[in-house]
C-alpha cells in the first residue's frame, strides 16, 4: 500500500488548537503554503444549525446535512484543506490562518472558506497544521509554483482517495470536480 500523501507531508507538523493560535499568531510562518484544519484525537464532532459565535455568513448549513457529510467521508479527521499564497502585503500562512480564526471569532469578515467548521461545537479545540510550499514540494517530490496549485492537487488527491471532499471544502466541490 502506498503512503498517504497527507501523512507524508503533514505527519511531522506541530498541531495547534484554534484557541492556542488565537492567543499567539506569531508562531505561524509568513511563507506560502497549505494548512489543514483537523479534528484532534478523541474529539467528538457535534454540529449546530448556526455558528457557535456571531459571524457574518450568508448561508448556514443544516446540522443534519453537515453530520451526513461528515459521517460518509472516510477521512473525517481532515476537515478543511486551504492555501495561503503570498500577497502584496505579505504574510501568507500567518495572514490567512489569522483571517480564518478572526473570522470564526466574529472579529473579521475577510475569510469565507471553511465556514462549516464554525458550526462545530467546541471548534476552538480543532487543530490547525501547516507546511510551507517549499516543504510540500520537497516532501511530495513535485514542483508546485503556487500554493493554489498545491491546494488543487491535495484536494483532488483527497477526492480521488476518499470519493468525497473534506467537510469544510463543501462549497468548492464544483470547482475541483472539473479537475479530477
Amino acid at each position: 500500500m502506498t503512503e498517504d500523501i497527507f501523512e507524508k507531508i503533514f505527519n511531522t507538523c506541530k498541531r495547534y488548537s484554534i484557541k492556542e493560535l488565537y492567543r499567539n499568531y506569531d508562531i505561524i510562518p509568513k511563507e506560502s503554503g497549505i494548512y489543514l484544519v483537523e479534528c484532534p484525537k478523541n474529539f467528538k464532532v457535534v454540529f449546530s444549525d448556526y455558528p457557535t459565535r456571531k459571524i457574518k455568513i450568508n448561508k448556514y448549513y443544516y446540522a443534519a446535512e453537515l453530520n451526513d457529510k461528515y459521517n460518509r467521508t472516510l477521512n473525517n479527521k481532515i476537515l478543511n484543506i486551504a492555501k495561503a499564497d503570498m500577497r502584496i502585503k505579505g504574510g501568507a500562512l500567518n495572514r490567512r490562518i489569522k483571517e480564518l480564526i478572526r473570522f470564526g471569532y466574529g472579529e473579521a469578515n475577510n475569510h469565507r472558506g471553511g465556514k462549516a467548521i464554525w458550526q462545530i461545537r467546541n471548534n476552538e479545540q480543532l487543530v490547525v497544521c501547516w507546511e510551507t510550499l517549499d516543504e510540500i514540494n520537497r516532501k511530495w517530490d513535485k514542483i508546485f509554483d503556487t500554493a493554489k496549485d498545491a491546494e488543487n492537487a491535495l484536494i483532488n488527491y483527497f477526492y480521488n482517495k476518499y470519493n468525497e471532499y473534506p467537510l469544510a471544502n463543501m462549497e468548492e466541490w464544483r470547482k475541483y470536480k472539473r479537475h479530477s
